[in-house]
Order: structure tokens, then C-alpha cells, then sequence
């Protein structure tokens, strides 16, 4: 189990119940590696698993092993230029109270 709250009888519940196998094959693997694998019926992608596992506090005691096929140099100029589209990305995009607006008319 990952959650560490208490404060309420859901969340102690929720620390107490018994998870999926298939659950606890996915903590387990993110845990040691970092890698997720999304079976062909599941609703969330893998990139919500990541932000799901994260936000419970759990991190990768290892890291993606083809990371360790790139030289430093090649993975800051991959960093690099995803933060410049990411920035662009978001240059592009309506301010928040812009796109409440919008949705509110």
C-alpha cells in the first residue's frame, strides 16, 4: 500500500483493504524500475499510472535502463529541447481565467 493518510474512515479503509494482484504487480514494478506496462482494458494511461505513483509518494529506486545509452550531452540536449516545446506548447495556450471564460459562454 502506498497511502499514508489517515485522516478520515476512507482512507484508513482504504490502507487496511486488500489490492489486486495485478495492482501490486504494477507498484512493484514501478518501484524497482520505473516502468509501467498498460494492459489493453485498463482506463488509465500510463502516463496517469506515473502521475498516480508519484503523487502517492512512490519513486523509482532505479532508473530506465536506455537512458544509459545516451552520453550526459545527449540527455541534457533532450531535456533541453523538451522543455523548449513544452514552452511553446504553453505559450500557445489560453491564460486560466481565458479558458474559464470561454467554457463559461
Amino acid at each position: 500500500k502506498i497511502t499514508e493518510r489517515y485522516d478520515s474512515a476512507f482512507w484508513r479503509f482504504c490502507k487496511g483493504m486488500d489490492i489486486p494482484s495485478s495492482l501490486k504487480k504494477k507498484i512493484e514494478l514501478f518501484k524497482t524500475s520505473g516502468k509501467l506496462v498498460r494492459e489493453d482494458d485498463e482506463l488509465f494511461a500510463e502516463v496517469a499510472w506515473q502521475q498516480v505513483m508519484i503523487g502517492q509518494g512512490l519513486i523509482a529506486e532505479d532508473h530506465h535502463p536506455l537512458t544509459d545509452a545516451l552520453s550526459d550531452e545527449q540527455l541534457n540536449e533532450l531535456f533541453s529541447n523538451l522543455k523548449t516545446l513544452i514552452n511553446s506548447t504553453v505559450e500557445q495556450l489560453p491564460s486560466h481565467s481565458q479558458f474559464l471564460e470561454k467554457v463559461q459562454n
